[in-house]
């Protein structure tokens, strides 16, 4: 356009000197015509020649201009074609720098105007999110507003300034870049831009932490290192010694600094007679000429006190010696006692060669003695698989004699008679009474049973179970007795479907007694007058765990001959089998005192000792009585306060019998205030957890702590578990008061391994009520995922009664499932619920705590002494770890560790401490020194008294 606007200037120009020069040649020839101004031709001409030079000039310097006006349009297009190739390289420099650099712009304010790709990419924010925003939706809080106020105060200063951010990107992902931030200002140093240009530098800080977490690490192991680790330069000066370098030596930094000559470390301690009389001269040059070798070398001393010092050194490239110092004295005695064992074994071999000839001998003579025996007889190992048969049991079995070999099962054994239509099979049978049959034949220790086969033989078997677990029967062939075996069966299927009485102990069962009770309740008369008797055989499972299941049943049967006994004696008693080890009598018309009597006569009858076997049973009775209408008219409160009478009994320690009360009413309505208060307990969050130490024996090192809950109660202040579990599990508050008691263990074992204290593993106690809650794996994991927790930092305790008992079905899958998430697993209380050797081979458990009823008298009762001496030798042979609780006293300390290294629990230790007490207590390392009898505290005679309340904590 500028262009056109010139070239228009010049032709206008050259018009205007073409128009006067026309205007010049028309004033001539006017002039030319009038010949009045002949005279004035001569002015004109001259006039008109002027003006024509200057038409000449003024065109001349309208070409000059133009040419001037031409060199400035080139120069101006040579100028626009440098920008464009500047601009066009910016755009190349943009983007090598957008492809490597977060680059952003921000208005004077420091809203984002501008972002590139690469920050959109690093941000996780789309470029529409991020203009607009100010740089405060990358703030990921790890740095104060003192930080960014410096920022901007630079900015403001239009100082560049440069340095690290720690921002957050969108999925909340952490990342540290180094930045760049430069003020655009304007001519008047206003603020008019600011321009950002950052490098992604974290992969370089997530290195710069590792490289420091190693660098801990190695100073970490070297701090700790169990030997003593010493470096020494070319010069054998000492550049590094760690503590125990100092330890074993028995010298100290102080002495012996970074610096000092091996030499003079050597002379010191001939100075101080460590090596024995010895030539010093001599055992330096020989120590000097070693590391001159320039080969690794070994060495061992005895120190005056008895230990045994191992010394190994290796060279260093460049000169210089690495030297690690070793007690063996430990190990020394170990190899020692190897090898004293070794020699015993070798004594024991020749012995065990000897015997086993003798027991060839005596297999021989036992096995024609059995081929001789007309009885069929079979032996079994434990898995019921054939060791022995004899000839008769083969001739028994003539369509099977082909089949039978060593190692077959005896299921085998009846499945294959099944195939070839062998065996006479009930067709009442149930389909899995296979899976009956041998699950009976296996674990009952007297077992008999009967076979019929097709071609009218009838063979009864015999079954004893031995000590090791093998099982003998015997067949016998009792064809001639079938038809009064076969009445008996009838018999007793008769009375199997007689649906109102007991099939075991023959008495009416529980629906006959519920419906002669409804019966007296809607036939009562004004003077009906009658009791209800609960009556409960005393540890009854004990009888079946420990003898088996026969014997229970051989029990029970006679339980009930007694009270048959006792109802043909005395009119209106009537007796009924409510269920397990329940019965239930009704008494009618009958005083208080002929109850009493009726009650002390019927627990004497049960206690009259029943033989069994090779064994005696001594059973007793708990008994609780209601009366009708005394205290209570409605049949479901009469059995309830006869119930209540029952427990009473229970607590008062079986063997007797209780009236039901009105204290008893009052507190079933304690209980059930306890229970409202714990409810409230839970809402307020007034339970909170103390804890209490176990150290190792060995080194005094914490090996684990105890959680022991505590209720702040707000009126009758802290109160022990004693005095409120039994509520908590019997009122279905077990679960939510487990889940508390989980939080609480795991915050406080977050806040113990933030700070870096060592506290070995932090055991939790397990409610029994909260086992039969499908949830209690769930919960306790989802709090340890909740805080983060190494699971090798946890134990849970259980108590060993909870395997004996039936109600518990769950209890395997959960050991098997707290271990396999890398929980530790421990029974609490061991030695007082009767567990067997089973549970421990068969469950995951990791480790065991001895009750305090074996530690006790430990010092002067050798048999205590030999029971936790076979537990922790077993223990040991299992992998299994050991706590003693209950430890009061040194001379309980010292006889423990006498019998085996283990950990220990107790007042001698510390006393169940808050969680601040307990954190202080680990941070003093009050565990050092604690089990020396000069150790920094000690129980006194006067604080045994309060030993008693430790025991409301288990």
């Amino acid at each position: 356009m500028r262009h056109l606007v010139k070239k228009n200037q010049f032709i206008a120009l050259i018009a205007g000197i073409v128009a006067l020069t026309l205007l010049d040649e028309v004033l001539l020839a006017r002039f030319l015509e009038m010949e009045e101004f002949e005279n004035g031709n001569v002015l004109f001409k001259g006039i008109s020649q002027f003006l024509f030079l200057l038409l000449i000039a003024f065109a001349g310097l309208l070409y000059f201009g133009y040419k001037e006006r031409k060199k400035q349009t080139e120069a101006l297009a040579k100028e626009r074609d440098k920008s464009r190739k500047l601009a066009s390289r910016l755009a190349s420099h943009k983007l090598g720098i957008d492809a490597h650099a977060i680059v952003s712009i921000a208005d004077p304010e420091g809203r984002i105007v501008y972002a590139n790709d690469r920050f959109c990419e690093v941000s996780g924010y789309t470029r529409e999110e991020l203009i607009g925003k100010d740089h405060h939706i990358l703030n990921s809080g790890y740095h104060d507003r003192s930080f960014f106020r410096g920022i901007y105060e630079a900015i403001e200063k239009g100082e560049t300034w440069t340095g690290e951010i720690c921002n957050k990107s969108k999925d909340g992902t952490i990342y540290w870049i180094s930045t760049t931030i430069v003020p655009i200002m304007d001519a008047q140093g206003k603020l008019e831009e600011i321009i950002s240009i950052r490098t992604d530098i974290t992969e370089i800080k997530n290195n710069e932490a590792a490289l420091k977490s190693s660098s801990d690490l190695l100073n970490s192991t070297f701090d700790n290192f169990p030997g003593g680790i010493s470096v020494f330069n070319e010069d054998r000066q000492l550049i590094l010694a760690n503590k125990a370098f100092y330890d074993l030596l028995e010298i100290t930094p102080k002495e012996f600094p970074v610096g000092s000559n091996y030499a003079d470390i050597l002379r010191r301690n001939i100075e101080f007679g460590v090596y024995g009389d010895i030539d010093g001269d001599a055992l330096i040059k020989e120590r000097l000429r070693l590391i001159d070798t320039k080969h690794p070398f070994q060495l061992s001393r005895k120190t005056p006190n008895g230990r045994i010092i191992e010394i190994r050194c290796w060279p260093l490239e460049g000169g210089g010696v690495v030297a690690a110092h070793y007690d063996a004295t430990e190990r020394q005695q170990m190899l020692e006692d190897l090898e004293q064992q070794r020699n015993e074994a070798k004594a024991n071999a020749a012995q065990l060669q000897a015997a086993q000839e003798e027991q060839d001998k005596a297999h021989k003579r036992l096995i024609n003695s059995i081929n001789s025996m007309r009885n069929g007889f079979v032996l079994w190992d434990s898995d019921a698989r054939l060791v022995i048969a004899n000839e008769a049991f083969r001739s028994y079995h003539k369509e099977l004699a082909h089949l039978i070999h060593k190692g077959m099962s005896a299921r085998d054994l009846l499945e294959a008679g099944h195939e070839i239509n062998f065996w006479k099979w009930n067709e009442e049978l149930p389909s899995n009474w296979l899976d009956i049959f041998m699950e009976r034949f296996k674990s009952t220790k007297n077992f008999e049973d009967s076979f019929e086969t097709t071609d009218g033989r009838y063979l009864v078997m015999q079954s004893s179970k031995l000590p090791n677990g093998d099982i003998i029967s015997n067949f016998t062939d009792v064809t001639n007795n079938r038809l009064r075996e076969a009445e008996l069966v009838r018999a007793r299927d008769a009375l199997t479907h007689i649906a109102y009485f007991d099939a075991l102990t023959a008495l009416p069962n529980r629906a006959h007694g519920q419906q002669d009770l409804e019966a007296l309740f809607m036939n009562k008369q004004k003077d009906t007058r009658f009791a209800v008797i609960q009556i409960d055989l005393d540890k009854f499972k004990r009888v079946n765990d420990t003898l088996g299941h026969i014997s229970g049943d051989h029990l029970l049967k006679e339980i009930g001959s007694r009270l048959a006994f006792l109802a043909s004696k005395v009119p209106n008693f009537q007796p009924y089998r409510w269920g397990g080890d329940e019965f239930v009598a009704i008494v009618k018309d009958v005083t208080n005192h002929q109850l009493e009597s009726l009650c002390q006569e019927l627990t004497d009858l049960i206690a009259i000792p029943v033989p069994y076997e090779n064994a005696t049973l001594w059973p007793t009775v708990s008994l609780g009585v209601a009366i009708y209408p005394d205290d209570a008219t409605d049949l479901s409160a009469l059995m309830m306060y006869a119930d209540l009478a029952l427990y009473k009994t229970k607590e008062m320690g079986r063997d007797g019998y209780q009236f039901f009360s009105s204290e008893m009413k009052e507190r079933l309505d304690s209980e059930a205030s306890i229970e409202a208060d714990v409810r409230d307990a839970l809402k307020l969050d007034q339970f909170e957890l103390h804890f209490q130490p176990q150290i190792s024996t060995l080194d005094e090192s914490i090996t684990g702590i105890e959680a022991l809950v505590r209720w702040n109660h707000p009126k009758r202040g802290q109160l022990p578990p004693g005095l409120f579990m039994d509520i908590v599990e019997s009122n279905g508050m077990a679960a939510a008061l487990g889940n508390a008691i989980f939080e609480k263990a795991m915050w406080s074992v977050r806040q113990w391994v933030d700070e870096g204290l060592e506290f070995g593993r932090l055991s939790v106690n397990l409610s029994p009520a909260h086992l039969k809650r499908q949830t209690l794996v769930e919960d306790f994991c989802q709090s340890m995922e909740k805080y983060d927790i190494n699971p090798d930092l946890l134990a849970v305790e259980l108590l060993e009664g909870v395997l004996l008992d039936d109600q518990y079905t769950n209890i395997n899958e959960l050991f098997e499932t707290l271990s396999a998430r890398g929980v530790h697993v421990e029974l609490d209380d061991f030695g007082t619920g009767y567990a067997s050797l089973s549970h421990l081979s068969n469950l995951p458990v990791d480790g065991i705590k001895i009750d305090r009823s074996f530690v006790n008298n430990i010092v002067v009762n050798k048999k205590q002494k030999a029971i936790v001496g076979v537990v922790m030798s077993m223990s040991k042979l299992m992998q299994l770890r050991v706590v003693c609780e209950g430890i009061e006293t040194h001379q309980q300390l010292s006889t423990v560790s006498q019998i085996a290294n283990c950990s220990v629990q107790g007042y001698l230790v510390s006393r169940p401490l808050s969680f601040e007490d307990m954190t202080s207590w680990i941070r003093a390392r009050r565990n050092i020194g604690l089990l020396s009898p000069s150790g920094p505290r000690q129980i006194r005679k006067g604080h045994s008294s309060l030993v008693s309340s430790d025991i409301l904590d288990r």
